[in-house]
């Protein structure tokens, strides 16, 4: 019970009944002692003694990251000594996740803070955050594989993003959204869709390209005939023909 006729001396210089300390040392044992004093000027003492936990070290490398929406982060923190720790765990997005180490890897579709709890041996604790600033991620849409004759062009076209990238083998062939194309055979294209916040997105479309008919007219008749006489013609190499003048 406080009574205000005593007066209070701590070794650490306050002179209120109760103290707060905080131990800034690991692994030492500190020594606090007090003097009450009443009304009379009789003084008594007494002392406490208190046992300090070494704390390990918690840092990640920076304080805000920036990433695309579903893109997978690595996150490394910095602990030492880490034999000191029990229990690592994650916080983020009502998520709780456990890890072996400081290492762990989180995809976030919005933006997020993600703390680490670590639990020591001794039942303290050590936190961290890292905040991630998610940025919209290019979602591209191509309309999907073409199929066309040999000799044909076709028409490839992509949406969802501000700037493309067309290549084949390596080679950019337009920046274009809509490219016409003319291979001789079954060639796949690749497009990389970009956005302004730099997220990006790549998808590819097949050109399936069809074998012409080797075709062949067979005159049954002489070549050249007479006029008014009647020739027969045979095409042979397709399935279906149309015949012009």
């Amino acid at each position: 019970t406080s009574d205000t006729t005593l007066n209070y001396l701590w070794s650490t210089g306050d002179t209120t009944q109760t103290i707060k300390v905080s131990p800034a040392i690991g692994d030492t044992i500190y020594k606090y002692f007090v003097d009450v004093t009443n009304e009379y000027l009789c003084t008594i003492s007494d002392t406490s003694w208190l046992t300090s936990y070494q704390l390990p070290t918690l840092e990640f490398e920076f304080d805000t990251l920036s990433a695309c929406s579903g893109q997978v982060l690595e996150f490394e923190a910095t602990i030492d000594p880490d034999s000191l720790v029990s229990n690592y765990i994650w916080h983020y997005n009502d998520i709780i996740d456990t890890t072996e180490s400081g290492i762990n890897y989180i995809s976030t579709e919005s933006s997020t803070t993600v703390y680490l709890q670590l639990v020591t041996i001794n039942e303290c604790e050590v936190w961290d955050s890292i905040y991630i600033n998610v940025n919209l991620a290019a979602k591209i849409m191509t309309g999907g594989n073409k199929v066309i004759c040999q000799n044909d062009t076709a028409t490839l076209e992509v949406t969802g993003a501000d700037y493309y990238y067309w290549t084949l083998d390596n080679d950019t062939i337009s920046t274009d959204s809509i490219v016409k194309v003319f291979p001789q055979d079954t060639t796949k294209y690749y497009v990389e869709g970009l956005m302004e916040n730099g997220c990006s997105a790549i998808d590819s479309v097949y050109v399936y390209t069809l074998t012409l008919p080797e075709t062949n007219i067979v005159y049954e008749g002489n070549n050249p005939a007479c006029q008014h006489t009647t020739i027969t013609l045979v095409a042979e190499g397709a399935d279906t023909y149309i015949w012009q003048n």
